[in-house]
């Protein structure tokens, strides 16, 4: 399919209704056509506008419906533009960010934040991590604090066993002060632990080097959150040989998505549907769970 053509059909469902109406069967035509590839090192201006409108009419919409759809489109977006999408990837995450704070679309927004990376940047790109979940932690929504927790965490546990194994020019330093105040001082309890379980992972990952920032920072909670560390299994620390593929974000129940437990579900379903032919460029990156 030609990004043009694309483009117009997209324009072409202007209303809430068209788009649940038609929205999942252009969905499962991108899927199997595919959008055809340009060249050239940075997305031109019908690739920027396909963008623009699904994050803007789509992903933003206050129908829970259209949004999963919009991220849906999103994914085969990504996709198809590879790591072109790097310089168009502010155009998303206001966008995604907001959907952390609805239960119906935290998770597969958690889960399209985790394939951009893997698509457009091969693993976790520490300046853009810190503008997602400033902004998140900055929301006044508590859902959405929660989410951007959720997403570091799922990150950090997939530099362990996982997508991100071996990306070492990720850390929590910078991130450390704000996750203090969250398990120190938010009022949202889902909150507060939330972020320390993104402790918990950033020790397994980090191991003593991250205990001696906290014991230098002493948060009003150290004792506690020495206690939740040391509950870590040893086992669990450093890196580990094996090597998950990536699921693909999951818009319906019984797909495959990151939970709120660091686990993935099991299912079937547009995004979570195993693929018999896979762009050679990214196939290492991009095979579906089974």
């Amino acid at each position: 399919m030609e990004w043009e053509e694309l483009l117009a059909r997209l324009q072409k469902y202007h209303s809430v209704a068209l788009r649940v109406d038609n929205g999942q069967t252009l969905v499962d035509e991108l899927a199997s056509v595919k959008l055809n590839t340009k060249n050239g090192r940075l997305p031109d201006m019908d690739e920027t506008k396909v963008v623009e409108e699904i994050s803007t009419n789509w992903i933003a919409s206050s129908n829970y419906r259209v949004s999963l759809l919009g991220i849906d489109l999103l994914d085969e977006v990504v996709r198809s533009l590879g790591h072109k999408f790097k310089a168009i990837i502010t155009k998303v995450i206001d966008q995604l960010v907001s959907k952390l704070g609805d239960s119906r679309t935290q998770d597969p927004s958690l889960q399209m934040f985790l394939n951009i990376f893997v698509v457009a940047f091969e693993g976790p790109d520490a300046t853009l991590y810190e503008r997602i979940l400033t902004t998140a932690w900055n929301d006044r929504g508590w859902r959405v604090r929660e989410g951007g927790c959720y997403l570091l965490r799922h990150t950090l546990d997939q530099m362990i066993d996982g997508l991100f194994q071996g990306k070492s020019s990720f850390g929590l330093s910078k991130l450390l002060p704000r996750l203090v105040q969250l398990v120190d001082g938010d009022k949202q309890a889902e909150v507060r632990e939330a972020a320390m379980e993104v402790l918990m992972a950033g020790y397994r990952v980090f191991g003593e080097k991250l205990k001696n920032d906290l014991i230098r920072k002493r948060p009003k909670r150290l004792p506690q959150i020495l206690a939740r560390l040391e509950d870590v299994d040893p086992s669990d620390l450093g890196p580990s040989p094996a090597m998950k593929p990536p699921s693909r974000p999951a818009s319906r129940n019984g797909m495959q998505t990151p939970v709120s437990r660091g686990h993935i579900r099991q299912g079937s379903g547009t995004l979570g549907r195993q693929r018999k032919e896979l762009d050679q460029a990214v196939i290492k990156l991009l095979v579906p769970l089974v």
